[in-house]
């Protein structure tokens, strides 16, 4: 590897190879896994909108929805080592571009989101290393159905067919120009991956590349080859299995990932363990039931960090709650690894770098995968080593075990963050947490005009878990995420010339009042029919 690539341990289909042995390696060694994922995208405009009534099945359509039509780009995965006889753990971190391969009908289609990919560049992604150089992947479905392609319809087809189309395009490789095409007819997905895989190893880098046009065969010529001498004579042929295996890339480490057993870590990682799901393992189940089930069943332990750090808080010495103060990643370690926290961790202990990831002692990647990643791990850490210490005195302390960390977080396991929902975390395995929201009708006061109403979204906007649906041209239903929220609303809107504000009744619902007048007709209906009767007798 060069210098630079080990210091800050980038990994590619170049040397993904050689590299994947000392990280399953590592993976079986490892205490517990840090995780992390940039995408193509994270939303669909109004189809993927959050809403505060979403419940769990809800919200989980839409973010189905996002990871089915987006892609991930690029994997952080931390790997948090214990050092034997010492109160520290060393932080093995990579960064993996992966980018699925198109061959034969496998031809993957994603969407890219504009602001997505201008972050992505605002923090330096290599997005030429990400498309020339990214590994591939498939999940279940796809390695299927291409292992069909490869072997079940095409067993007959020989080497002897990939041979001759190889000296095909070495006689013409001979005399072509950059730019050339030569055409080589339809081929089957099994030619095909063989075909690429005999090139790929025969000639010299970015020569000529395998198109397909209109469901026909082309060899591009990309360089000029003056060196004669550089073209072999003969050439062996992989077989189609090895090639599909190959093809699973990235795949292979993460499922080897799920069979370690290791408690893996992520920070607000329910749309990244769904991007995973989706494109590593199996297609996403159809509910969310289904996709929890499915999800604890190859990771069984889950730590959502962002949750964790809510849920902990109240449990820290009060002088140390201030520390998980924040919301963001990059805040919580600024605050964890300031010497303040320091302080307040007395035998917390030392997260050091593995050699491969030096380069991170001196310079922070933030949104890099894998230091976002590192980040998670070590607030993971810290956070835990805080709640672990609280209420010992400093003469009782002594040196934390993990399995004493894991203890402590026991009560979070399989509770991942759910922003602007009806719930406030998805249990994977249980009944999640129900948030308590606050439901207020608004309306405008007596003399104040119908076009006065716009201003509502303007009031709303400074109350963070605040939103509204309009019921008519003067009144709206406004939903509160929390207790906080809709004090600061009352409190806002009791002086306001413009709105009143009171808690929300079934009756100020368009249904139940149109429920009513009819109710009301036929009440009279009845009422008059009754006192006919009784006058009549």
């Amino acid at each position: 590897l060069p210098d630079a690539q080990v210091a800050m341990c980038e990994v590619t289909k170049e040397n993904f190879s050689s590299l994947l042995p000392e990280v399953t390696r590592l993976v079986d060694e490892a205490k517990f896994v840090a995780i992390d994922a940039e995408f193509t995208g994270i939303s669909l405009g109004e189809r993927s909108k959050f809403s505060l009534l979403d419940d769990g099945s809800a919200r989980y359509q839409k973010v189905k929805a996002i990871a089915k039509e987006f892609t991930v780009c690029q994997i952080g995965l931390s790997i948090f080592v214990k050092e034997q006889d010492e109160n520290g753990y060393i932080a093995h971190t990579y960064t993996f571009y992966v980018f699925p391969n198109a061959v034969g009908e496998h031809d993957v289609q994603f969407r890219i989101q504009a602001s997505s990919l201008s972050f992505l560049r605002e923090h330096s992604f290599n997005f030429n290393k990400w498309i020339q150089d990214g590994i591939t992947y498939l999940n279940d479905q796809q390695e299927a159905t291409l292992r069909h392609q490869t072997f079940g319809d095409h067993q007959s087809d020989s080497d002897d067919v990939v041979i001759q189309k190889w000296h095909e395009i070495v006689d013409w490789l001979k005399k072509a120009n950059c730019g050339d095409r030569l055409e080589l007819g339809p081929m089957n997905s099994c030619l095909e991956l063989q075909l690429q895989d005999v090139l790929v190893r025969s000639l010299p880098p970015n020569k000529v590349i395998i198109q397909a046009v209109s469901g026909q065969l082309f060899a591009k010529c990309q360089e000029r080859i003056d060196n004669l001498a550089v073209l072999p004579d003969a050439v062996s042929v992989t077989s189609g299995d090895h090639i599909v295996d190959e093809m699973v890339g990235f795949s292979h480490l993460f499922r080897h990932l799920c069979q370690s057993g290791k408690p893996v870590v992520g920070h607000n990682v329910l749309l990244d363990l769904l991007f995973m799901y989706d494109k590593f393992i199996s297609d996403l189940p159809d509910t969310y039931e289904e996709f929890k089930a499915s999800v604890h069943a190859i990771l069984p332990t889950v730590y959502d960090t962002k949750r964790l750090c809510q849920e902990m808080k109240p449990a820290l010495f009060r002088g140390n709650q201030d520390l998980l103060h924040f919301n963001s990643l990059d805040d919580l370690y600024f605050s964890l690894s300031s010497e303040r926290a320091l302080q307040s961790s007395l035998l917390a202990p030392n997260v050091v770098h593995s050699k491969r990831s030096s380069s991170y002692d001196r310079d922070q990647h933030w949104h890099e995968a894998g230091y976002d990643a590192f980040m998670t791990g070590f607030v993971f850490l810290r956070v835990l080593h805080l709640a672990a210490i609280s209420g010992v005195s400093a003469t009782d302390l002594q040196k934390v075990k993990f399995s004493r960390y894991l203890q402590v977080a026991s009560p979070y396991k399989n509770r991942l963050h759910v922003a602007r929902s009806s719930i406030f975390f998805c249990n994977l395995e249980g009944p999640d947490g129900h948030r308590q929201l606050n439901f207020f009708h608004i309306s405008l006061r007596k003399g104040i005009h119908d076009t006065a109403f716009s201003q509502l979204s303007q009031l709303l906007s400074g109350f963070g878990a605040v939103e509204s649906i309009q019921l008519d041209r003067r009144r709206a239903l406004v939903v509160a995420g929390s207790g906080r929220c809709a004090e600061k609303l009352r409190l806002e809107v009791q002086d306001s010339e413009i709105f009143s504000l009171r808690s929300y009744w079934l009756f100020d619902s368009p249904f139940f009042r149109s429920a009513a007048r009819w109710s009301g007709v036929v009440g009279l209906v009845l009422l008059a029919t009754g006192y006919s009767y009784m006058k009549l007798r």
